[in-house]
């Protein structure tokens, strides 16, 4: 319906005014019922990001947009597959965070970037690894479900073996079976520390091996578009108000609310 109105609004022919009129006020009307109710939104449960609806950096900064523009919102947070089971079966307008390498379906919106996921490369030895394409012949730990970025994982020289978790891939790399883990500053540093052996492992925080764009996933329909229009001009303002600080030499992510 929205379509065919603005098509028509287009279209018509330039005298009709009393049309012209009519079509722009069915236009307001129409804006105006899709936020007649609470859109709903979802998250999942990410350590120190989302804990739980009220709590963490990344529910701050929701709560934030959501204040400036200006959408009633009805949120809730579930496990990561049943976010995305939803989404698919348009249960939900929106969810947070989502990368690339995830996205549910094909037809759908993404908002403007507000976070970098960083991957970061532990190992032994100093490989001198300047990019993923050094990482061709290595074969690297990785963990089930975790994300790594299309560079990596879709380049058949770089070999990774999939366990369930870092402390596995730690205790692998310690025994020479594998020559690096690829993660993260949270989960595999914390096993690095955890292991005993921490004074071994040579990795730089600051130079990550790849970066992830972390933004908002809506559905692609009138309302969707329009929700992820409004998400998006408010990160960019955030951006430039230094709200939201994201430096991609780095990898550093700062959200300073």
């Amino acid at each position: 319906m929205y379509y065919l109105l603005t098509l028509y609004y287009f279209e018509r022919p330039k005298s009709d005014n009393l049309m012209k009129y009519f079509i722009a006020v069915m236009l307001i009307v129409f804006s105006q019922q899709l936020f007649s109710k609470p859109v709903k939104f979802a998250s999942y449960y990410i350590p120190g990001m989302v804990i739980d609806q009220r709590t963490g950096v990344f529910i701050k900064l929701h709560q934030e947009i959501m204040r400036r523009s200006k959408i009633d919102v009805q949120f809730q947070i579930m496990p990561t597959k049943r976010v995305q089971y939803a989404f698919k079966q348009n249960q939900l307008i929106s969810y947070f965070p989502e990368l690339y390498e995830n996205l549910p379906k094909k037809q759908l919106i993404l908002s403007e970037s507000f976070y970098f996921k960083k991957i970061i490369l532990f190992t032994l030895q100093n490989f001198n690894i300047q990019s993923t394409f050094d990482l061709e012949g290595l074969k690297l730990g990785a963990v089930h479900g975790y994300s790594y970025g299309h560079e990596i994982v879709n380049n058949k020289n770089i070999k990774l073996l999939y366990t369930d978790n870092d402390d596995i891939n730690v205790k692998l790399l310690l025994k020479g079976r594998i020559d690096g883990i690829l993660g993260d500053s949270q989960s595999t540093l914390a096993a690095i520390n955890k292991s005993g052996f921490k004074d071994r492992f040579i990795y730089d925080l600051n130079k990550p091996i790849n970066l992830l764009d972390v933004f908002y996933v809506c559905q692609n329909s009138p309302l969707g578009k329009d929700i992820c229009n409004r998400i998006s001009l408010v990160i960019k303002k955030l951006k430039s108000e230094n709200i939201i600080k994201l430096d991609s030499k780095t990898g550093q992510s700062n959200i300073n609310l």
